[in-house]
């Protein structure tokens, strides 16, 4: 059997031919992130006080987003977007404000294409999926892809799962993936 698109896309992105279970080192054609307490925070806490990084080699492959949190809903909150945007700025991060959802926004933009490999810190990153990109959520561990521009994976399996019959009325494709 040839290759999945997700092996595809990791053989580009680690540029040699990768295979399922093999730990691999990729570069991420697109780093996604929004300002959220507890996690962008302590991300550029730890660039910039522990790694004392001046510069990310990554930032024209970061997008950010300010898209949860708005209107801020206290003071702590708008604080904690304006710290959001120095971090952008400082950085030289593209910052999208309010466009809407960012996992919606970078797929409606055409900022995420199909066929490319997407990092970010939060779940929902898988369902750029529907155009033929692939996702992956890392959560804290997104720091080795901002500060070195690549990551470590092992090329995750795939289970085809072929379907017969009608589903019951009401019954829709997300419940069966439940």
């Amino acid at each position: 059997m040839g290759q999945t698109i997700v092996e595809k896309i990791l053989s580009r992105t680690s540029r040699r031919k990768v295979r399922p279970g093999e730990t691999i080192f990729a570069e991420p054609d697109l780093i996604v992130m929004y300002g959220w307490p507890g996690i962008s925070d302590k991300l550029f806490t730890i660039v910039e006080e522990e790694l004392n990084i001046k510069r990310l080699a990554t930032a024209e492959k970061i997008v950010m987003f300010i898209d949860h949190m708005v209107p801020p809903s206290s003071i702590k909150d708008a604080e904690f977007l304006k710290c959001t945007r120095r971090y952008a700025k400082q950085y030289g991060i593209q910052l999208i404000e309010m466009e809407g959802i960012g996992h919606h926004v970078i797929i409606e933009t055409g900022i995420v294409k199909p066929g490319m490999f997407t990092v970010h810190f939060d779940t929902h990153i898988p369902t750029i999926g529907v155009i033929g990109a692939f996702g992956l959520p890392l959560a804290l561990d997104v720091l080795e892809a901002l500060v070195s521009g690549e990551i470590w994976l092992e090329v995750p399996h795939s289970t085809r799962f072929l379907l017969n019959g009608k589903l019951p009325r009401g019954v829709m494709g997300r419940d069966l993936i439940h």
